[in-house]
């Protein structure tokens, strides 16, 4: 290691190319991995933002369903003889 060290030192001129490939190729895969990985995280939030808008649609159609029962047992107490069936 030594040896391969001071022959280094000595010719300057070819200690560049060689690390910088490495370094450039590892860069690109990097770049690859990451960007595979960012697709993947879209694909994924995508398909969890459809989800999400199904169970929001769905919270929506059940509020709107007790809202209308609401408003329906509060005009049946309204104009029942007895008064509030319902406990308040």
């Amino acid at each position: 290691a030594v040896s391969q060290q001071q022959q280094q030192q000595q010719t300057p001129q070819q200690i560049l190319p060689q690390p910088f490939q490495q370094q450039q190729q590892q860069f690109q895969q990097q770049q690859q991995q990451q960007q595979q990985q960012q697709q993947q995280q879209q694909q994924g939030q995508q398909h969890l933002f459809s989800q999400l808008q199904q169970q929001l649609l769905q919270l929506q159609q059940q509020l709107d369903l007790q809202e209308h029962h609401t408003l329906w047992l509060l005009a049946l107490q309204a104009t029942s003889p007895i008064g509030p069936l319902y406990g308040q």
